[in-house]
């Protein structure tokens, strides 16, 4: 387990040259303000952090105005936005607003919550100053040059309130993202409420970051309404070649990932994701680990042709495909991730099982 002063030390700099990295990196920043808000727990420092890091540097910049990160569950999406990002943008510019809402107030506070303390520690003061100052409720709370931040949940009041950004963090709630009318809920709010708190629509800037849970969601909302959004969709196996940009002290880097990649695999192998894929529903492992929401109906348009595939290849002794199609069926994984000898021991796994049937009964 590691703290900032074990990072510093780790690379034989100064305290000074430390401090220099967290104020000007914010992928540093984000590893070191984790240890501060969670000693003794382990964070592995993957790639796809990074990413996530250069993308929010540009909103800072003025680079993006518009931004999406949609990311599997557990992989550090709030601590890097809500937490991380907001904190060491008020200590670049504590002049700056910021709303940021979640599902329920409860999450929404705890954030908050955790960017205080950060903001009250040594490490951050070091950093920055005493930036917090005057008004310090949980939800809503000021910097000494008047900069805001507040905390709300999706439909709450925001009358009289302005913002030079807002961030969206999980908008939908699980259970409720399935439900139609909650959805068009959420998408009324932000159309008719949210949106007109920018203080300048054209210059401000709006992150949303969550895991996509329906077609119709907020992002698929925000997508289908056009507008010039940058999408960072980063699912949990990758389903071709990918290629993403770091910027750091160092300079300029790619990430790059191959189909059937995992996103963290010292987090999450192929193998643990496999076995979570077999414990989910097809809709939910789309939605929330691939970031690409499929629909009950599409779904069900599946399973029917795959039903008529596989009977075609049944009737026309086509082995190979009839076994690649049942390792579908049964793993859930996609043909074109199945090798011809998965397909065929497929095909054996479905002899045995129809020989064991025709024997029972």
């Amino acid at each position: 387990m590691k703290d900032p002063s074990a990072i510093q030390r780790d690379l034989s700099i100064s305290a000074e040259e430390y401090a220099c990295i967290l104020r000007s990196d914010l992928t540093s920043f984000i590893e070191a303000s984790f240890y501060e808000l969670y000693p003794g727990k382990r964070l592995d420092l993957a790639p796809h952090i990074e990413v996530v890091a250069t993308k929010l540097e540009r909103v800072r910049r003025g680079e993006i105005k518009r931004l999406i990160i949609n990311l599997p569950p557990r992989h550090l999406k709030s601590h890097c936005v809500s937490v991380a990002f907001v904190v060491w943008m008020l200590g670049h510019d504590p002049v700056t607003h910021v709303i940021c809402a979640s599902y329920g107030q409860d999450l929404a506070d705890e954030f908050a919550s955790a960017c205080q303390r950060l903001m009250r520690s040594s490490l951050y003061r070091t950093l920055f100053g005493d930036v917090l100052g005057g008004r310090q409720a949980v939800n809503d709370f000021e910097t000494v040059l008047g900069g805001r931040r507040l905390a709300t949940s999706v439909g709450g009041a925001l009358t009289g309130r302005g913002a030079d950004i807002i961030i969206l963090d999980d908008p939908h709630k699980a259970d409720e993202a399935l439900s139609e009318p909650s959805r068009n809920a959420t998408h009324s709010w932000f159309e008719n409420t949210l949106l007109n708190r920018l203080n300048d629509r054209a210059q401000d800037a709006i992150i949303i970051v969550m895991q996509r849970q329906h077609p119709e969601d907020l992002v698929g909302h925000v997508l289908k309404k056009k507008g010039d959004w940058d999408v960072l969709r980063l699912p949990a196996i990758a389903e071709g070649e990918e290629c993403h940009l770091i910027e750091g002290p160092l300079g300029r880097r790619f990430f790059r990932r191959r189909r059937g990649d995992a996103l963290h695999p010292e987090r999450e192998s192929a193998a643990s994701l496999a076995e979570i894929r077999r414990g989910v529903s097809v809709l939910c492992f789309a939605s929330q680990y691939q970031q690409n929401p499929t629909s009950l109906e599409q779904i069900r348009a599946r399973k029917a042709e795959l039903d008529r595939r596989s009977s075609e290849a049944y009737r026309a002794g086509d082995w190979l495909t009839f076994g690649r199609i049942f390792h579908c069926q049964t793993t859930g994984t996609r043909e074109d991730e199945i090798t011809d000898e998965q397909a065929m021991a497929a095909y054996k796994r479905y002899q045995a099982l129809a020989a064991r049937i025709d024997s029972e009964y």
